[in-house]
């Protein structure tokens, strides 16, 4: 009796691993020791960022699509922070465009999940981002 429910058990197990339509959730890290990837904000925007190396670059677009704001960053990963200079994109030259220096701790450079702005006076308005994990679980 034992023997054919771990039989049978083993089977519906293999089964279900090897069907063509087997549900599985995709949620990995694919990029572990980088900020690379999409990072929500406090400030409601979205911000993608591309690390190669040390360089990390960055467009941040507010939730109406860069209606309310639009900003560009270029900095450098020292440690297990973030420092370098953004700037606002306005959307007419009648605008001031804001600018200036920021750093921005790193919660675990190994594995970077949340970014929180350190104190500057000149900083972007957002002061955490959280990356965004895509997970298809679709197929």
């Amino acid at each position: 009796m034992i023997r054919s429910t771990v039989y049978t058990g083993s089977l519906l197990a293999f089964s279900l691993l090897f069907s063509p339509n087997a549900a599985r959730a995709l949620c990995t890290f694919p990029f572990t020791d980088l900020v690379y990837g999409l990072w929500q904000s406090d400030d409601g925007g979205k911000y993608h960022m591309r690390q190669i190396g040390g360089d990390v670059w960055w467009v941040g677009i507010s939730a109406d699509d860069g209606k309310t704001f639009m900003n560009v960053f270029h900095g450098q990963i020292h440690g297990d922070q973030l420092t370098g200079g953004w700037l606002d994109v306005p959307h007419d030259m009648e605008k001031r465009t804001n600018a200036g220096q920021v750093t921005i701790k790193i919660n675990d450079p190994h594995r970077p999940t949340v970014l929180t702005k350190l104190p500057s006076p000149t900083g972007p308005a957002a002061s955490k981002w959280t990356r965004i994990f895509s997970c298809d679980d679709t197929r």
